[in-house]
Parts: C-alpha cells; sequence; structure tokens
C-alpha cells in the first residue's frame, strides 16, 4: 500500500502543480507567466525586473484536502543594479514523501518592453526511508516582451541542464517549453492564456480572468487542463499587505484550498 501511495503522489504532483505557486496563481488556472506578484517569482523571474522595493510573501496550499499533500512556499525579493534578486524556499508532502527547493533568481529590464531572467533551482526529493535519492541542481530562463500597455507575452524554459532526479535512474527533472500571453480587457479586467509542452506528457492549457471590483479587490477564475480542474478566488490589498485566497477543483479528486499573504513596498 505505502509503494502505490507514493506512485500516485509522483504521478499527481507533477500533473498537478509541478510548479510552487501562490494563492492568486492557482485562482487563475495555475497561471503564473506574466504575473508581478513575488510568488509568480520562483516560476518565471523574468516579470519581477521593475521590483520597487523590499517584499515578502508566505504562501500554503492543500491539494484534495489531504494534509499529505502540504504545499508551503516563501519568497523575499529586492532591487537589485537594474533588476531585482528573489530568493525562494518551498516545501511539500510528508515524511514518506517530501520535495525541498531553493531558487535563487535574478531578473532585468534590458529596454522598457523586454525583460529577462534566470533562477538556479536546488530540488531535494527524498521517498521513504529505503529509498535514497540525490539533490538537483538545474536552471530554468525566462523573458517577458509588452507589445503596449494592453498585450505581453511570457516565455519560460525549465531544466536546460536536463537533471536527473537521481544519478542511477532515468527519471528527470520536468523538461518544459512553457508560453504565456496576458491581455488588459479595459482598466478592470486581465485575461491570461498558458500552455505548458512537457516532454513526457500531454500538452497543458491554462486559462484565467481577473476582475478588479474595487480599488482594493480582485475576484479571480480560471481553468486548466491535463488534468482537468475549475478554480476561483479573492484578492484583497490593506496598504502594502494584500491577502489573497483560492480554491481549485477537480472532478474526481475534490478541492484544493489556497491562501497566500504578501508585503510589497510601494
Amino acid at each position: 500500500m505505502k509503494f502505490f501511495f507514493i506512485i500516485a503522489l509522483l504521478f499527481l504532483h507533477h500533473n498537478v502543480n509541478s510548479q510552487l505557486l501562490g494563492a492568486r496563481n492557482l485562482a487563475l488556472g495555475n497561471s503564473f507567466l506574466t504575473q508581478e506578484d513575488l510568488l509568480s517569482s520562483q516560476a518565471n523571474i523574468s516579470k519581477l525586473a521593475s521590483i520597487s522595493g523590499f517584499s515578502t510573501a508566505i504562501s500554503s496550499s492543500n491539494q484534495f484536502m489531504l494534509k499529505e499533500l502540504q504545499q508551503s512556499l516563501m519568497a523575499i525579493g529586492f532591487p537589485l543594479l537594474r533588476g531585482g534578486l528573489t530568493l525562494t524556499m518551498g516545501h511539500y508532502g510528508f515524511s514518506l514523501y517530501n520535495e525541498i527547493q531553493f531558487s535563487i533568481a535574478y531578473s532585468i529590464s534590458l529596454n522598457p518592453t523586454f525583460s529577462l531572467g534566470i533562477n538556479i533551482n536546488y530540488h531535494k526529493l527524498s521517498i521513504a526511508d529505503d529509498l535514497k535519492y540525490n539533490a538537483s541542481i538545474y536552471p530554468n530562463i525566462g523573458c517577458n516582451y509588452k507589445f503596449n500597455e494592453a498585450l505581453q507575452i511570457s516565455v519560460l524554459l525549465t531544466n536546460l541542464t536536463l537533471s536527473k532526479v537521481n544519478t542511477y535512474g532515468n527519471s528527470t527533472i520536468p523538461i518544459t517549453f512553457q508560453g504565456g500571453l496576458l491581455y488588459k480587457l479595459n482598466s478592470k479586467v486581465n485575461m491570461y492564456l498558458e500552455s505548458a509542452l512537457d516532454l513526457e506528457y500531454t500538452i497543458q492549457f491554462r486559462y484565467g480572468i481577473e476582475y478588479t471590483i474595487l480599488k482594493n479587490l480582485n475576484i479571480r477564475t480560471g481553468i486548466s487542463t491535463n488534468p482537468g480542474s475549475f478554480s476561483m478566488g479573492l484578492g484583497y490589498a490593506l496598504k502594502n499587505i494584500i491577502i489573497d485566497a483560492s480554491s481549485s477543483y477537480q472532478a474526481t479528486l475534490g478541492f484544493s484550498p489556497a491562501i497566500s499573504i504578501r508585503y510589497e513596498a510601494k
């Protein structure tokens, strides 16, 4: 039974949420490529090239209401030279299966419309007591281009070094090519469209809509494929503090709630 439970965890984590994301991302159908909040930095740092001051954030999510599938994420960021530097730490799982990931990332604006970022990830996977897995180090590279105030695109390449989960097997850290589009329909509505192509799995699509009801209140919804899920959430800003809450629903496995708290210097 232990063996089959571990295999299920490996499958679910890779397909449902291989990136560590905040509640805002999860509410928007796991969209993250074109968002500028700090909790998107582990996934695509290129959007934080214009970070204006010290920022920090924490996030917690629970996949399918199971304590064994708890995910936590912490991040800090600050401006450096012509760009922004971000440090993140994430944890997923429990005693029989757990992942720890550290990431350091730097992004820079090469001109007013184009930014580029790279992050170096340290990933440690542990499965039960009798399976030993080595730590992996691998880079991700992302970029963002603004066509105008309404339209921009982002691209992310992960695990360019083809790093493996362990030295004696063939399992590798996911190698993906991801692209995203942000369209600002008007001053109140943002629309997100993303796709992710993995070398070993079917292409995934992610869609999200964010609507500003009031100056400090947003509602969000999204869907994603492979596997299919529906999500929704709220975001509330109180001066420099932003609180995001969300939940996604997968027809077979149920609800996955998440909450994030961010501090952003103005």
